[in-house]
């Protein structure tokens, strides 16, 4: 088999997303992440063995908190950092909701070395 380059696609895709200043291309893509996630959430696995087949690593935390050590996107990400942290963030909303996990949201939480997005539960 031919080699394949996805994070050559990833990156020019996310840079062609980043110069569109309607926002609309960014608008469609936190649109499909979210659709994406429902659909995958949707699929009756559990949250933390979905989250590990998507390449997260997810950890869960004493606090309740689910923190993951891994960023599926991160060679994208440290080009688009706003774009791929948005995006995942609405993709793992999506996976909540689809999941039916209503005690719990996705939330922007950057910190080196793990994803930028951190699952909490409802207070």
């Amino acid at each position: 088999m031919p080699p394949r380059n996805y994070r050559l696609l990833g990156s020019l895709l996310a840079t062609a997303a980043a110069s569109d200043s309607s926002g609309v291309v960014m608008g469609a893509l936190l649109a499909a992440a979210r659709s994406e996630g429902i659909e995958l959430g949707e699929s009756g696995e559990d949250l933390m063995q979905l989250l590990r087949e998507l390449g997260y690593e997810p950890v869960q935390e004493e606090s309740g908190d689910i923190t993951m050590a891994n960023c599926p996107f991160h060679l994208v990400a440290q080009h688009q950092t706003q774009m791929v942290c948005s995006m995942n963030q609405e993709l793992v909303s999506g996976v909540l909701a689809g999941c039916r996990c209503d005690a719990r949201r996705a939330e922007l939480s950057p910190a080196e070395g793990r994803c930028c997005v951190v699952i909490h539960p409802e207070a």
